[in-house]
């Protein structure tokens, strides 16, 4: 045998063996569409699910793992009870901010000593609250005539003892009440004589 006659058997052996190989593996059409059925053909990096099918598949494993992960936050008593003390807590606050006490009334001393005595509670002061309170009535006092300040801190103290009788309104109607202040203030502003 020459080297020819090898090169060639070599040749055909190879090349009925790459034949062989194409031939054992069989991958029907079935065996490359979605497993969701929807028409696509899937990966086996996806599970066997096409690029739309693995979108919707990551979502709702998502969804899962979030829900699992956050079930007691999803407690609707927990969560009213959170909101309730919150939405008290800010109102009261903001009263605090706007309005005086009777003590501080009588004797314009504006110390920590100050005391909202709400409906239901108590509450004192904090520095930040009195100095808040302090820096809007000096702003007042300072900026505008006597008559436009005394008609802003009475329709704002009114705005504020609204925004306390409604304690258990959720924060979007506070919200709102706010807004129609701002507005209500705002058309006086402009149309009023004292404030021109």
């Amino acid at each position: 045998m020459d080297s020819t006659e090898i090169e060639n058997g070599t040749q055909k052996l190879l090349k009925s063996s790459s034949s062989d190989k194409r031939l054992r593996v069989q991958i029907t059409e079935g065996d490359l569409l979605c497993v969701n059925h929807c028409g696509f053909y899937g990966t086996p990096q996806w599970k066997g699910r096409c690029s739309k099918c693995w979108r919707t598949y990551q979502m709702e494993e998502k969804k899962t793992q979030y829900y699992a992960k956050n079930r007691e936050l999803l407690n609707f008593e927990k969560f009213e009870g959170r909101r309730k003390l919150s939405t008290e807590s800010r109102s009261l606050t903001l009263k605090s901010i706007l309005r005086k006490s009777p003590s501080v009334a009588a004797n314009s001393n504006f110390s920590q000593e100050m005391v909202y005595t709400g409906a239901s509670s108590q509450h004192r002061l904090s520095e930040e609250s009195i100095s808040a309170y302090d820096h809007f009535h000096e702003f007042l006092k300072n900026n505008l005539p006597q008559a436009v300040a005394h008609e802003i801190a009475q329709q704002t103290h009114h705005a504020v003892d609204r925004i306390l009788e409604q304690q258990n309104v959720n924060m979007d109607d506070l919200s709102g009440m706010v807004q129609h202040f701002y507005q209500v203030l705002a058309d006086k502003m402009r149309h009023s004589s004292i404030m021109n």
